[in-house]
């Protein structure tokens, strides 16, 4: 059972959700795979200016207003359904970076948000 300080991607499960709220999740969630991916290929210390974390989450933005317009979604307006295309699609581009179980875990944790949506 989740305590009340336990969130998923800055989101409470236990307030009111709303689809700007997973999608902005979502963002957060491929940012922080993202950095770790970096991470790997460079040395932590040329990751940590701000120049260099903004560029980082403008490149996963510019990456998931993809994935949105890949399923006919809409980034601005997200529906249940898009997001739930979204990360089935962010699933299938992350296995080319990150192993099966660590995907799944990210989307479930996502489809916990999801699921949580009217």
């Amino acid at each position: 059972m989740m305590g009340k300080c336990d969130t998923i991607y800055g989101i409470n499960p236990e307030d009111t959700i709303n689809p700007c709220m997973v999608r902005d999740a979502i963002l957060q969630c491929f940012y922080e795979a993202d950095i770790e991916v970096l991470k790997s290929l460079f040395q932590k210390s040329d990751l940590e200016s701000d120049e260099d974390k903004e560029m980082g989450k403008n490149h996963v933005e510019i990456v998931i207003k993809k994935v949105f317009k890949d399923v006919n979604g809409d980034f601005n307006n997200p529906t249940k359904e898009s997001l739930i295309n979204v990360v089935e699609k962010c699933k299938e581009f992350a296995s080319l970076f990150r192993d099966k179980e660590t995907i799944e875990n990210h989307a479930n944790e996502i489809m916990t948000l999801i699921n949580k949506l009217d």
